[in-house]
Parts: C-alpha cells; structure tokens; sequence
C-alpha cells in the first residue's frame, strides 16, 4: 500500500507542527525544527554554497484569495480552488476561492534547489492551513517554518525576522541568522524597520474584484504562453512589462501571464550567488546591490510635471525610486551625459530635445516597470507620450508554430502598448507591432512600405485614393492572413466612450 503524504489537516503530524503561531508578546519564541527534521538554520558542508532561508507571504504575494458570501456551492473553475472555513461567531461555514499566481509551483520548486522556503502571513492558522493544503498538499514545496496568527489574534502587529530566529542563540549566531533570509511580499511596510531591508517587495496579485466577494473570474491564461514565460526564466531585460493582476483581455479573451515569480526567481538566484560566493556579506547586502544594478549608468531628467516640487527634486517620489534603482538624476539637460529623459503625461521641450539628438524618450512607465521586474526595460516599447518609435527598431519577436499561438502572442504585444484618445499614428503603430508577428523578417520591409502607403492614402486622399487604398489593404491582407488581420484591427480600434 502506497503511503499517504503528510496533511496539514492531520492534527498532530510533523507538519501540524510547523504551524507556529506568531507571539503576541516581545519575547521571542524558540523556532521548532521544520517538517523534515532539520534545524531552520542548519549549518551546510563547506564544500556547498550556505542556503538562503527565504520566508514568503501568502496574500497577495503567491497567491489571491476571495470569500464567497454564504458559502454556497461554488460552480467548479478551472485553475481556481475551493474550500470551506468554519466561522464560530457566525455559526456557519464561509467558502473561500483560491487563485495562485502564474508560475507558483515552478517558482517553489526552482527556489528550494538553493533556499529553503518558510511561511510567514498575518493570516489566521485554520485559513493558512486550508490555503497551504490546497496549493501544496503533499507538502513537497513549502517545508519549512509557517508562522501565522492563532484564529483569535488580532494582526496589529509588524513582522518581524526577529520571530524566526532562535531565543538562545549568541550574538554571532544571530548574525549569521540574519545574512540567510530574505523575504519576499508585496507590503514592506507591514515589516519593522530592522527586517525592511531583506523585503523583495512585488506587485500585489489580484485575481478578483475584491477579498470579499464572489467576483468576475477571468480565464487562465493559455497554457503555452506561461510554459514560454517560465522556459524563458520571467523574459529579463528583453521583455515588456507586465500586469500584476491576471486581468483578462477585452480583445483576445485571455489573460496575460504575470511573470513576478520567474522575475523574483532570477533576483533570488542572483542573489544566492553574490553572497555564497562571498561577493556580499549577507543576502540582504546582495539583494541592495542587485537593486541598484538596475539602472547603472543611466543617467536622466524628468520631464512633462513628473517632479512636485522642482526646487526640492530628491523629495520627489519619482526621483526617489530612480536613485534606488542605481541611476543618476539631474536637473538640468546637458546632452554630454544624459540618457534618458522620463516624461509625465505631456510634451515637453526636453522630450522634443531628446527625439532630435537621438536620447530615450521614455513614460514613466517604463521606470516604474524596471522597479517591479528588477531589470531595465527596452525603451524602444514605452516611447514618451506623443512620440512613436520606429517599428523597425523593435526587438524581435518570437518563431510560434501555430497561427493561434502567434494570434494570441501578437494580442498580448498590442494590449502593452496604451492608446491614447483617437490618436492614429498610435493605433497604426499598433498594427505594426501586431503584424510582425506573422510576417518573417524577409517580408517585414514590405508591409512596413504598405503601412506607410496605406497611412499616406489616409493623410492625403484623392480620386484614386479609395481604389488604391483597397489595393494595399488586399495585399496585407495576403501576407498577414484574413482571420489574423481581423483580430488584431479590432485589437487595436481605440476605446469607445
């Protein structure tokens, strides 16, 4: 007979255990000894890297959780788990839906190759335990510690490293303790300000409308595109950026992939090889210097009413997040250094300057996207409001097999870029980015030469233009595909309001 995996519904069990409830009082209580029976903190061979102990939050962070108000008998989704949680003031059973972010179980099973993995959530112990029992139930993933709050504690609290670590150890121990972790959660705030420094924070997961209703579910996305993001290890610099929210497509029907773990995943790993090989003194010390990587030596103004208060530009919260990320903000244009220029919702003279002398452009977007994904971003995708950056300098786009793969591919790229208004260059810039996706690099310059006859019709039209126009249209069409070409002109018509 096959033996049953460990449940952590199962009271008394190795893993029932490490269900420890954080304290209420200052005084610190000993760290039992994970599911596995090794100590949290066991001190590896030398002849291996030291392990990182990483401690991850539940809401919002790996997963979205949703109360259905009842408890009625949730209608079965795909992707979505289900399960029912007494509520002893109310005297019944709530039902809660459960949606992990994209790439969860690839995300814990690369990390704990160099970590190992600990719970630390401000959730009451019966909800942590259902959540951990439906996205880990054999309890091959999450072996560590998971601290939580007894069902009747309140959670005015900050978190504290400093419950992890063992009441008796020495000085030095505790050193050592605090070198290992890392944390990673989408509030850093929540933390007290000694532990701050070890948080990766990430864009909250929304799944739903809210946490406390049944709310629209969105469909999944298609199963090919997230084996791409996680075979690609989260896309690094090449890629665009990302929603945090698996918010589905009003064009294509799917929801794009949110590739936040395999981000998190490529800092993480970064992260262990810094400090095991003795590049930084502790994981926390690798995590800054890998934050302040980002931006090296980029150097930028702001533009288009970015910065509040201009007179006092470092209070500014823009600025602020710039110099985290590594990069050297100015004042003041001078084209001998300057990279970059960040524009806010207008044009501005800087941006005009930049456009002509051959500097980025960029929205703010793409500095707020390089914050989140932990790397820097291709300009060429988050021109500066008003500028459109040439297609054929975009990077190149991925060989897909199938016509539905490159449909669904070429949708994604189109909902990355944002319309403005009835603006036409953006959505004929649109087009161009979508159709590259079923045209070889060969054919590339001759729908380019299309787009732009077919743009030139539309400026200047004439007797001849409607026949000619026609005639252009045929051809893209030809070369596109009539099914392909269809979705992705009704994919890029702007907004009605």
């Amino acid at each position: 007979m096959q033996a049953q995996a460990p449940s952590r519904q199962e009271p008394g069990s190795a893993v029932e255990a490490a269900l420890l409830c954080i304290p209420q009082s200052p005084s610190v209580s000993r760290v039992r000894r994970s599911a596995s029976g090794a100590s949290v903190l066991s001190p590896s061979p030398r002849s291996k890297p030291p392990r990182l102990q990483l401690v991850l939050d539940i809401d919002h962070t790996l997963l979205h959780a949703a109360h259905v108000p009842g408890g009625a008998e949730a209608v079965p989704i795909d992707g979505v788990h289900s399960f029912l949680l007494d509520n002893p003031r109310a005297r019944r059973q709530d039902r809660y839906q459960v949606r992990t972010r994209h790439g969860l179980h690839s995300f814990l099973h690369e990390v704990q190759k160099f970590a190992d993995v600990h719970i630390y959530t401000m959730a009451a112990k019966s909800y942590t335990r259902k959540v951990l029992n439906a996205i880990d139930p054999e309890v091959r993933l999450i072996r560590g510690r998971v601290l939580c709050r007894e069902d009747n504690q309140p959670d005015n609290f900050s978190k504290s490293l400093s419950h992890l670590q063992p009441a008796d150890a020495e000085p030095a121990e505790l050193d050592e303790f605090k070198a290992a972790y890392l944390v990673v959660d989408d509030r850093d705030e929540v933390w007290d300000n000694v532990s701050r420094p070890h948080v990766l924070q990430v864009p909250a997961f929304r799944a739903f409308d809210s946490d406390s209703q049944q709310a629209h579910i969105p469909p999944r996305v298609h199963d090919s595109s997230a084996a791409a993001w996680e075979a690609d290890g989260g896309g690094g610099s090449s890629s665009a950026s990302s929603s945090s929210s698996a918010s589905s497509s009003a064009s294509g029907g799917f929801a794009m992939p949110d590739p936040t773990l395999m981000d998190v995943l490529r800092v993480l790993r970064r992260v262990h090889l810094d400090w095991s090989s003795g590049g930084e003194e502790s994981a926390d010390r690798a995590l800054d210097a890998q934050r302040k990587g980002v931006l090296d030596k980029v150097h930028l103004v702001f533009a288009g009413g970015l910065l509040e208060t201009p007179d006092h530009p470092e209070r500014c919260a823009f600025w602020r997040l710039a110099e985290s990320l590594g990069a050297q903000c100015h004042r003041k244009w001078d084209a001998t250094f300057i990279t970059h220029v960040v524009a806010g919702e207008k044009r501005s003279g800087s941006v005009e300057r930049a456009v002509k002398e051959g500097v980025h452009a960029v929205s703010k977007e793409w500095l707020l996207h390089a914050a989140q994904r932990w790397c820097k971003q291709r300009e060429e995708l988050y021109p500066a409001p008003g500028v459109l950056p040439d297609p054929s300098r975009l990077p190149p786009v991925p060989s897909l097999p199938s016509v539905e793969q490159r449909i669904k591919a070429a949708l994604m790229a189109v909902k990355l870029i944002p319309v403005v208004g009835q603006n036409g260059e953006q959505r004929d810039f649109r087009l161009r980015v979508a159709t590259r996706y079923f045209v070889g690099p060969a054919l590339w310059p001759r729908v380019n030469a299309l787009f732009d006859r077919f743009q030139a019709l539309e400026s200047n039209p004439n007797e001849t233009s409607n026949e000619e126009r026609d005639r252009v249209l045929k051809e893209l069409t030809r070369l596109v595909g009539d099914d392909a070409l269809g979705r992705i002109v009704s994919a890029t018509e702007p907004p009605t309001t």
